[in-house]
């Protein structure tokens, strides 16, 4: 996505499950081969990537903003993942990527400063708003990972730094460390953070 500069919808047309290699298929993923594999390699954990940078969830998070393989492809990959993992004895890991590239949010937090980016987003005031319901998303989809699957043994962050720049403490300011309330009102779920600096 990020290589080539899609757009969400040409990169998101390509998360179903066909037969064109181009295509993301499943018929390969078999997280109880895998595990069982892993066993017999003597590890005692293993990790897989619940989201990367693209925001393509491998489960179902209840953000709004959230594209997952549940839309896309009627399973929940992790809940396959953990079941395995566990059933095998193996401790469960987790290699989540925090903010994504499809909001123009992830290059321009304040909608004051655009960054460079290969999608063509500009200057906006409204950038701000994408990148508050970018950290919005990412606290209801990180919260949905500690509740739902049981007890996760590791979880790694991958890249809190914004707009492919600098460092995870570069982007530390924007995540509001230790103050994030998630709330659910019908359904819908968002954060405290509305209206706070960012």
């Amino acid at each position: 996505m990020e290589n080539q500069g899609l757009t969400e919808e040409e990169y998101f047309q390509y998360a179903t499950d066909k037969e064109n290699s181009e295509y993301f298929r499943t018929a390969a993923f078999n997280p109880s081969y895998w595990a069982e594999l892993a066993k017999k390699a003597s590890m005692k954990w293993m990790c897989l990537t619940p989201r990367h940078h693209d925001g393509f969830c491998l489960f179902d998070s209840p953000h709004p903003n959230s594209i997952t393989s549940v839309q896309t492809l009627g399973r929940d990959l992790l809940a396959e993942y953990v079941e395995a993992v566990r059933a095998s004895g193996l401790k469960v890991g987790f290699y989540y990527s925090p903010f994504n590239w499809r909001d123009p949010g992830f290059f321009d937090v304040t909608g004051e400063n655009i960054k460079a980016n290969k999608f063509g987003y500009q200057q906006d005031p409204s950038n701000k708003e994408s990148a508050r319901v970018m950290r919005e998303e990412n606290y209801v989809s990180v919260r949905k990972l500690q509740t739902y699957y049981g007890r996760i043994d590791y979880i790694f962050g991958d890249g809190g730094w914004l707009a492919q720049e600098g460092s995870d403490a570069d982007g530390a300011f924007f995540t509001n460390p230790g103050s994030i309330l998630i709330v659910e009102t019908n359904g819908r779920y968002q954060s405290d953070c509305e209206g706070r600096k960012p």
